[in-house]
């Protein structure tokens, strides 16, 4: 069932990686300001941490492990289409790791250590945003 589950995901991750490269940036987003392909992989990512945090505090061991394996493969994808600023490539592999952590922790029914994986993982976001603004802003 696991595979099935991310045989699909890797299928419609694919399907829209091609039509993310293909589409135009530009369209307004919900507070007007123009829809990046950075706020489109950003908007997957977040749905993917709330369903990880929802299955952290129901204690849903299969929703933390498919969610952080869709997240680990969406991953992988983005990061071969996306461009790679200073340090990006070292957060990323914080990310890869925690998420790994994660996938690892959920299968052993461990909520605690689940918990403790899905922080460092959300620490590698802040931290890779941070490095983000900070390269757009020079």
């Amino acid at each position: 069932m696991r595979m099935n589950i991310m045989g699909i995901t890797v299928l419609m991750v694919t399907l829209f990686a091609s039509q993310l490269v293909a589409q135009e940036p530009g369209k307004p987003d919900a507070e007007g300001k123009p829809e990046t392909h950075a706020s489109i992989w950003m908007k997957l990512k977040l749905d993917y941490s709330q369903k990880i945090l929802q299955g952290l505090a129901e204690g849903d061991f299969d929703r933390i492990a498919q969610n952080a394996e869709a997240m680990q493969a969406f991953n992988k994808f983005e990061s071969l289409l996306r461009r790679r600023p200073p340090g990006y490539v070292a957060q990323l592999e914080m990310f890869k790791d925690a998420n790994a952590e994660l996938i690892k922790q959920a299968q052993r029914e461990n909520l605690d250590g689940a918990t403790l994986a899905y922080t460092q993982l959300t620490l590698s976001c802040i931290h890779c945003h941070r490095r983000l603004r900070e390269s757009h802003s020079k």
